[in-house]
């Protein structure tokens, strides 16, 4: 079993050549200000190993890791990669690795951020591996400068391939080793979603307060993820939530969620308590919807419209007057493609994420069971419709033809009567003007699709009993 320290980090990766230097992206998925920026800084690599790709190397296989694991080892971050932009920057380090101060005999080197292995929190070796916090600020304020970009979720990757991680403000990791990148994923568990390790280690009990991380308490009911009590996770029994003693450091007075997890050991998944609060914590960084139309004064005609951060993950459903429309769904919407006729209507879009349709229900999607409204987002616009409607075009798409009899016939009874057949007989073939508020055209001469239309009648008529 890997023991792993706690390390802290935060969200976003910026790329610059040389610290001040304007930086880089490395992924975009839309404007900052509604995207969880990642970034990245490297310590111990020289100019000749950053020229040679080797940094890139280390960021681009934890990313990889990150956004495109074809098992479960990253939910959820592969299902919300559109949510994040990436950024790096390059600091050039005169010597390579870090300085390991334990060994013997002790090897320091000369590096940018002061990279050191030091003993970790439980003491078990030298595999805490540190950075110069101030160092690493100074780093990324100079390469962010001016640029609008924030680092919501940072690491230091080294350029070390010893075994080692630990953190503060920033998640530092040992960009060279075999484990690195579940090593980086869990320590983003304790610097962006405030989660604790959970194994034990202190053999004498806990006693002290409640914990605030929310994968952990000294309540041996599991009151705290009480939602998720007794949820059988589809991805393995491993991850069943319950109330497992041991976490925290101590291997008693102090319980956690699941049997294993990947914080308490490499190479599992996230259980279902800590997946949903980086959910929870995606959600408080950036909200469903990108963009939408303009909604502070009426709008009198064409399609509204909302553009959301990404249509894979978040549905829109349409209201109007508070009234869900059936089939209006999308993230556009014009009133009178679905019947509305001239008048003032108040109309809503509501944009979700899809895992809101699945909670309770046990599956794969069945993600988060709290904080609804972190997860969906509304917006609502006061709809003046003036519609140039014709005689006969009873789909009010401008034009009377053979569509507006499928609509005469389909709704005979119920919307329509038989007089109505015969004002669109009358006004077959017109065309609404640009403008006009009616069309008076003369009463053309049969067509082709007219006469087709009349020779279905008659059959109709001679099928007692059918239907058309």
């Amino acid at each position: 079993m890997n023991r792993l320290v706690w390390i802290i980090g935060v969200c976003a990766i910026t790329v610059a050549r040389s610290v001040g230097a304007a930086p880089f992206t490395l992924l975009n998925n839309g404007p900052a200000s509604n995207r969880i920026d990642l970034f990245f800084l490297g310590d111990g690599y020289t100019q000749a190993e950053i020229s040679l790709g080797v940094y890139d190397r280390d960021i681009e296989g934890y990313l990889d890791h990150l956004f495109n694991e074809s098992g479960y080892l990253s939910d959820p971050f592969k299902r919300y990669q559109k949510f994040f932009n990436v950024y790096k920057a390059n600091v050039a380090s005169t010597q390579s690795g870090a300085d390991i101060p334990h060994a013997s005999p002790p090897v320091f080197v000369n590096t940018a951020l002061d990279a050191s292995y030091e003993y970790a929190l439980d003491g078990l070796d030298d595999r805490g591996l540190e950075v110069s916090d101030a160092k690493a600020d100074n780093a990324r304020n100079n390469a962010l400068a001016g640029s609008g970009i924030t680092a919501d979720m940072q690491f230091v990757t080294v350029n070390s391939s010893k075994y080692g991680g630990t953190g503060g403000p920033w998640a530092v990791f040992a960009g060279g080793n075999d484990e690195a990148h579940e090593i980086a994923l869990h320590e983003s568990g304790h610097s962006f979603a405030g989660l604790a390790d959970e194994y034990g280690g202190f053999t004498t009990p806990y006693t002290g307060a409640e914990p605030t991380e929310p994968d952990v308490t000294k309540d041996p009911t599991g009151a705290k993820w009480s939602r998720w009590l007794g949820f059988h996770d589809p991805r393995g029994s491993n991850l069943n939530i319950g109330v497992y003693e041991g976490a925290r450091y101590y291997d008693t007075g102090l319980y956690r969620p699941s049997l294993d997890s990947k914080m308490r050991e490499l190479d599992q998944g996230f259980d279902a308590v800590s997946r949903e609060q980086f959910i929870l914590d995606f959600y408080k960084k950036v909200d469903p919807l990108d963009s939408w139309l303009g909604n502070k004064t009426t709008v009198t005609s064409g399609d509204l419209w909302v553009k959301s951060i990404d249509p894979n993950v978040i549905a829109t459903k349409w209201y109007v007057n508070n009234t869900l429309v059936p089939g209006a769904t999308g993230e556009s919407f014009n009133p009178a493609d679905f019947g509305f006729g001239n008048g003032t209507y108040q109309v809503r879009a509501h944009s979700y994420d899809t895992v809101l349709d699945h909670s309770y229900d046990g599956g794969m999607l069945d993600l988060v069971r709290t904080q609804y409204d972190l997860l969906q987002e509304d917006i609502s616009w006061t709809y003046n419709e003036q519609i140039v409607k014709l005689p006969g075009d009873f789909n009010l798409n401008g034009v009377v033809d053979v569509a507006d009899y499928v609509a005469w016939r389909n709704g005979l009874g119920t919307t329509y009567t038989a007089a109505d057949y015969n004002t669109w007989r009358t006004h077959f073939g017109q065309e609404a003007g640009a403008g006009a508020s009616a069309v008076t055209a003369s009463v053309p001469e049969p067509t082709s699709a007219v006469l087709f239309v009349f020779g279905l009648l008659a059959v109709c008529s001679i099928r007692r009993g059918d239907t058309c």
